[in-house]
């Protein structure tokens, strides 16, 4: 009999419990892609990969936006890919994911554009946003696991391009490779600027796994090194990840190359006609740039464009074309009196060769006139986060701004000169103070200002219901004194999508485009292109939405563009079931497999089978708990999931657990095309958990392997009175490479020894270890299967 104490004791503990399970947070449902490995391929070659996804059901749609490729429109089959084994941690109650990946291939054509194109992904119940695919011209090398030692370092030959994976928290990636004394070898990385989770460490080693010093820089957050080679001989490269983390959504490549490549080029820019001396800094292997002289032509276009020498830019390097006048920075320029002068309009490069270096330019201005005074890092990749002052003859401050403050890292400044008279620009780094060198590389312009504007949209994926609509936000970025009206609206809209035009007021930055899908819209992604059209000067001026992508890193720096000029619109398919469950805790013992009773709602004419799985998303780390794969019949709606709960399951941690189940199906739509629907359950699978009922133990927890070729292995089964019954014992995923048979074996009920018998069919080589894992499996007189499992280690000496 309880006390009155202990029953309130006990209805409290449940009403916080309670309270606490509402207080976890809810997975998106919403497909998302998390990697495509390999992440790029060489042009004129056909590369199978793995596509990585959360949410997502089979028979998904991958789609393409680029020149030179082809893929098939429905991905492959489901790939299981273990990766190195992680150690078994202590759960917590963080939000986790438990991403699956899909087979497909990318063709790539000779001719294809080297660079990025994007994919993304489709369902009847969403789209994912695009991340980048990457377009070389180097062979390519895909790793395979186990290379985490150097002794099991895989063998590359240079120039090449390394795709790998960090997939394991204890995964490390060795390769080896041949150079010789004098030649410089440049190590790219290419992770974050990806999208990819790692956040890459890479160094060059000798035969005997010791770091060599290295030349190091950084495009955004990804590594660039440089080893000048001092003698003949073989070397490693080590890839790990910053926090010992993880998945295979840790993708990397690394292109490995010794041709010589140039970083940045100084001045970058130049007036559309001329010619002018340029310097193209490459890594040196040392800590001092290698820095080559250079005589261009500028194109009579102005324009940005792609410049290439065999000798000393192989991989090409960015300048611009420009149609005023272009200089240099003037050293010293660190006081107003030793200001560099500018024509207007002009533009002037520099350096912040320093860590405390400012660069002051001065020009002349003509009262009530409007000017652009703008400075960025060019090229986008570089380092350096200007901040600048626009001050008068006397030095007060008429204008601030800084890089960091835009989203594309540029200062800019639409400025009336309130007299006649001359003005200084002051120039700095935002790391004042702590960073400088040639690479912090800025240009600076001063243009009368010029009407224009941009349009910008917060994501290049968004979705509507079949027969609804959306509103999508676009952002109205004004410049050169701008602030007319623009009138956006959809350019060539698919068939049963549409989008009455909208204006934005003048001097208004936000607007809201209203998207509609018919409901006899084909439900399937689309590629729309956002427009906004104003008059400007008596003309009628377009401009094309851009929208951020995936694969950039933190910083914003990406592998080219870091937005792309459409909007992937996905018409989803309403849906055909919803999934519920009891959001209520109940009993199950570790070490079982838990019938939980759930329930379908079928909506519309929808009867096919339903097909179900653990979550790809949880609130917590699910401690080996696992759905078993489920299916159910045409037409029926209640049904029991099976869960299991391992008996190894963290007790003092996690007691309870509040899981997500997901079920996907496939059906013909109206239109004739097969469609796949994913849904995740309204409610959680609560569980608490008993102790285990059973437990498999080794009596002979280690066998040595001698003459015989028949061993035998002494199991024990410590049983409670819940399961007395008989039990089925099997080995399970036998060891690679271990020639041995063994057939399942049966505890009559009540018996709690069993010796099995173990046949070797051929010798085993010596020096090795074998663990086997053997599984007990039985029933309770409920019904509820019971599982126990025991690990016995084979040696053979």
């Amino acid at each position: 009999m309880f006390s009155r104490l202990s029953v309130c004791s006990g209805v409290a503990s449940a009403l916080f419990c309670v309270a606490m399970a509402s207080a976890q947070p809810v997975p998106s449902r919403d497909p998302t892609s998390t990697h495509i490995f390999p992440a790029g391929g060489q042009r004129g070659t056909k590369v199978m990969v793995r596509v990585g996804a959360e949410c997502l059901p089979p028979g998904a749609n991958l789609f393409v936006f680029g020149e030179g490729v082809q893929v098939p429109q429905t991905l492959g089959t489901r790939v299981t890919d273990e990766g190195e084994p992680s150690p078994r941690r202590k759960p917590t109650e963080i939000p986790v994911s438990y991403p699956k990946q899909w087979r497909s291939e990318i063709a790539i054509s000779e001719t294809a554009p080297l660079g990025t194109i994007f994919w993304r992904l489709g369902c009847a119940q969403g789209g994912t946003q695009s991340r980048p695919f990457v377009i070389g011209e180097l062979p390519e090398f895909i790793e395979s696991e186990s290379n985490s030692s150097s002794d099991r370092a895989e063998q590359i030959t240079l120039p090449v391009t390394i795709n790998g994976q960090i997939h394991g928290e204890r995964d490390l990636d060795y390769f080896r490779f041949t150079a010789t004394r004098g030649q410089v070898i440049i190590c790219e990385v290419l992770a974050r600027r990806l999208g990819s989770r790692l956040d890459p460490i890479v160094e060059i080693l000798d035969s005997d796994a010791r770091p060599l010093p290295v030349q190091s820089v950084y495009r955004g957050s990804d590594p660039i090194l440089a080893l000048r080679v001092e003698q003949d001989g073989e070397y490693l490269m080590r890839m790990a990840n910053v926090s010992f983390r993880g998945d295979p959504s840790y993708v990397y490549r690394v292109n490995l190359t010794t041709s010589a490549a140039t970083q940045f080029a100084f001045p970058s820019s130049g007036q559309a006609g001329t010619e002018q001396e340029i310097e193209l800094y490459q890594l040196s292997g040392d800590t001092d740039w290698q820095v080559v002289r250079k005589r261009i032509a500028f194109p009579e276009t102005a324009e940005a464009f792609l410049w290439k020498d065999p000798q000393f830019a192989s991989n090409g390097i960015q300048l611009a074309s420009l149609p005023h006048p272009h200089r240099r920075e003037q050293e010293p320029n660190e006081l107003p009196a030793q200001s560099t002068p500018l024509s207007v309009p002009g533009s002037a490069s520099g350096q912040f060769l320093t860590a405390r270096d400012t660069d002051w330019f001065e020009f002349v201005a003509q009262q009530g006139q409007l000017y652009t005074v703008s400075c960025s890092a060019l090229p986008a990749q570089t380092v350096v986060f200007p901040s600048m002052q626009l001050t008068d003859a006397a030095g007060k401050v008429l204008v601030q701004a800084r890089g960091v403050e835009s989203s594309a890292g540029i200062c800019r400044a639409d400025w009336k000169a309130p007299a006649d008279g001359v003005f200084r620009i002051r120039l700095r780094d935002l790391r004042f103070g702590a960073r400088g060198g040639p690479e912090f590389i800025y240009r600076l312009s001063v243009v009368p200002a010029e009407p224009d504007f941009t349009l910008a949209l917060g994501a290049d994926s968004a979705s509507v219901l079949q027969g609804s609509g959306l509103e999508l936000a676009v952002d109205v970025v004004r410049t050169g004194g701008f602030s007319g009206a623009v009138k956006l609206a959809l350019l060539e809209p698919p068939e049963g999508v549409t989008a009455e035009p909208v204006d934005v007021p003048a001097g208004s930055n936000n607007g809201k485009l209203k998207i509609q899908a018919s409901d006899q819209t084909v439900a399937t992604s689309y590629t729309l292109r956002v427009i906004g059209t104003s008059q400007i000067g008596g003309s009628a001026m377009t401009r094309h939405a851009h929208a951020p992508h995936l694969g950039r890193d933190a910083e914003g720096v990406s592998i080219g563009a870091p937005t792309i000029p459409v909007l992937n619109l996905t018409v989803r398919h309403p849906p055909v079931f919803r999934l519920f469950c009891s959001e209520a805790y109940l009993y199950a013992h570790r070490g079982s497999v838990f019938p939980y009773p759930m329930t379908v709602e079928r909506l519309g004419d929808f009867q096919g089978e339903i097909f179900f799985q653990t979550g790809d998303r949880q609130n917590r780390d699910l401690d080996g708990v696992r759905m078993l794969d489920f299916t159910l019949p045409q037409a029926e709606a209640e049904f029991h999931m099976p869960i299991y709960l391992p008996e190894t399951m963290h007790i003092n941690v996690q007691s309870q657990s509040q899981l997500y189940t997901q079920a996907y199906a496939s059906f013909i739509d109206k239109h004739g095309r097969r469609q796949s629907f994913l849904v995740v359950s309204e409610k959680r699978n609560m569980l608490r958990t008993l102790p285990p009922v059973v437990k498999l133990i080794a009596a002979t927890p280690r066998i040595v392997l001698g003459a015989e070729n028949v061993l035998r292995c002494h199991l024990k089964l410590k049983r409670t009175s819940n399961l007395t019954g008989p039990m089925r014992i099997e080995l399970v995923d036998p060891p690679q490479g271990l020639p041995l048979q063994i057939e399942p074996t049966l505890i009559p009920a009540g018996q709690t020894d069993v010796v099995i018998p173990l046949r070797l069919t051929e010798v085993v080589m010596p020096g090795r270890e074998f663990q086997l894992t053997f599984r007990a499996t039985g029933k309770m007189e409920s019904g509820v299967d019971i599982i126990s499992e025991a690990t016995v280690l084979l040696e053979s000496p």
